[in-house]
């Protein structure tokens, strides 16, 4: 069976598609987080602003790429999910939190298109996460530091 080729920006759409559902999912996840916390006489309504979602859905893929330690994302200028959390939060509506958003978005994606396979599903790679990169060997020597280091450590 011939393979099937797809147009990269096709392909491109399909990926911000699923970034897109995957960041309102992790934000509605924090939401309902944060407010299950609270006791039930202390819930209330809480209406945020596009471009409110818009940034705490980049501060919690921010998040997640602090948590695991993605390499070269402060090289590319990305801020912490601290601190767009912050502005966010602070400013909450307007023309210069529109403008924020709107960059740190395309900044988000042009490093994510950069530095992530994001053309193959999960099933063809069977993996969770891969990092793009041109220095097989310098990756493979970190991977074998780390496995000696922890052979050592138990």
């Amino acid at each position: 069976m011939d393979a099937i080729d797809i147009d990269p920006s096709v392909e491109m759409i399909g990926a911000i598609f699923r970034q897109a559902a995957e960041d309102a999912e992790l934000v509605a996840h924090v939401l309902d987080s944060i407010y299950s916390l609270k006791k039930r006489s202390d819930r209330q309504l809480v209406a945020l602003t596009q471009e409110q979602l818009l940034g705490l859905g980049a501060a919690v893929r921010l998040a997640k790429w602090e948590f695991n330690q993605i390499p070269n994302r402060l090289n590319a200028g990305l801020p912490s999910s601290k601190a767009v959390l912050h502005r966010v939060f602070n400013e909450r509506a307007g023309r210069k939190l529109t403008a924020f958003v709107s960059d740190l978005q395309a900044r988000m994606f042009h490093f994510y298109f950069q530095n992530f396979v994001w053309s193959a599903s999960d099933c063809d790679l069977n993996i969770d996460l891969a990092i793009a990169g041109s220095d097989v060997e310098q990756l493979l020597n970190a991977v074998a530091d780390f496995l000696v280091s922890q052979t050592q450590n138990n």
